[in-house]
């Protein structure tokens, strides 16, 4: 059966969601957050084909087979107070069967009381990702140019909201799409629309919950400024943006990060703290590593990137510069739009520690200088936060198949710990 047959199945049965009642809006948000960690998507990432294999929906979000009670208290005691919880929501796109659906919804109810039961707050996350055309499990880019998945997917924003009825919604929020990969420039046309339209179902199914909404030009700062929250008219919400900046720090090694920084690693952070000689020879490993293993067509382009980035970088004000704008835009458009800075989030930020398979890109020192420079920029403009993420390539406690992160890196992130 295909992905569109499949979504036409599951129509019917959401749909009455949308009948049952109409919205009515709260004065101002009622889930408030300021403290926050990501969870992880996946850790294993099964494949489409065995989404209907008892191990995998039984076990849903994955996470939680190998993240004990005392893991999430710790967090708690930690300094959070809150937690992204991503939802892989292409795995209810592809599904016709109510009965695995769900198992899938109870999977993720059992996850929110999990996080509840440990003190902590949950964002719903329907965290929408880019996937090739040759899968069977759609993406954020298929849902958004597809009419009929994005029907399917609209519906199952009702859904979720929904079935959080029961839930306070003073601990519970629901984030509605993650990362919409619409130009920057078109955002304002194209995604206003269908971001409306995702607001109004979930609103429909749930009329207390705090809604968290994202912009175009995947979650940025220069997405959410392209909203216009009149046009959504609900102050129960909370408006988010994600920022990697700069992305050749970040994302050095991330073989799924393009051919630009895929074959980068070693620079550290701040870049600045490297002498000439130091500067130099990490220039040059870096430059053998792109003329050894990058494509033929990406060897050029990808060594350009890497010494215009070093010499940018070089001067620690070009560095401050582009870490702080995207905070500086989304506070200019919170304040010109009367949000309050307390309903804005950082919802992703991070720096990578290592990519599956290959040795560590980055050192624990310069990531715990990162996100405490990253959590300063947030809280200097009143914004809440939440670092990506628990466990994998960014992993601030585990890294991968039971690995641990170097632990001084939420040493430096919780200055209340030292």
């Amino acid at each position: 059966m295909t992905i569109n047959c499949r979504i036409r199945a599951t129509l019917a049965g959401v749909a009455l969601a949308l009948i049952l009642a109409g919205p009515s809006f709260a004065e101002s948000a009622r889930f408030t957050a300021k403290r926050g960690l990501n969870m992880d998507q996946w850790v294993t990432w099964p494949p489409a084909y065995r989404w209907t294999e008892p191990a995998v929906t039984g076990n849903f979000p994955e996470w939680k087979a190998r993240v004990t009670d005392a893991d999430l208290r710790r967090l708690k005691e930690t300094g959070f107070d809150f937690v992204r919880l991503p939802v892989d929501p292409a795995v209810f796109l592809v599904q016709s069967d109510p009965a695995v659906r769900d198992v899938l919804f109870a999977g993720v109810d059992g996850a929110v009381d999990r996080l509840l039961a440990a003190g902590l707050n949950v964002i719903v996350d329907l965290h929408t990702i880019p996937r090739g055309d040759d899968t069977d499990a759609p993406g954020v880019g298929q849902i958004l140019d597809d009419p009929d998945l994005f029907e399917a997917y609209r519906m199952l924003v009702a859904d979720t909201a929904s079935r959080l009825r029961s839930r306070d919604p003073h601990k519970v929020a629901l984030e509605l799409i993650n990362e919409p990969t619409l130009e920057c420039r078109a955002g304002n046309r194209d995604w206003g629309p269908r971001l409306r339209q995702l607001h109004q179902a979930a609103r429909t199914g749930n009329s207390e919950i705090t809604l968290v909404l994202q912009g175009a030009c995947w979650g940025s700062a220069g997405g959410l400024a392209a909203i216009d929250p009149t046009e959504i008219g609900d102050a129960n919400t909370i408006y988010s943006f994600h920022s990697y900046e700069p992305f050749i720090l970040t994302h050095q090694s991330a073989n799924w990060a393009g051919e630009l920084v895929k074959h980068i690693a070693g620079i550290p952070y701040p870049p600045s703290r490297l002498g000439p000689e130091e500067a130099g020879d990490l220039l040059r490993a870096n430059l053998e590593r792109i003329e050894a293993d990058a494509s033929d067509g990406e060897k050029r382009s990808a060594a350009s990137f890497l010494r215009k980035q070093m010499r940018k970088f070089e001067e620690p004000s070009a560095l401050a510069r582009e870490m702080r704008r995207p905070f500086e835009r989304a506070a200019r458009w919170a304040d010109d739009h009367r949000v309050p800075r307390e309903r804005i989030m950082l919802g992703e930020f991070g720096m990578i520690r290592r990519e599956y398979g290959k040795p560590p890109a980055t050192k624990p020192r310069w990531r715990g200088a990162y996100y405490r420079d990253m959590i300063a920029l947030a809280e200097e403009q009143g914004f809440a936060w939440a670092i990506w993420s628990y466990g994998g390539a960014f992993g601030v406690i585990d890294g991968f198949s039971g690995e641990k992160a170097d632990p001084d890196v939420l040493w430096r992130i919780m200055p209340e710990l030292r």
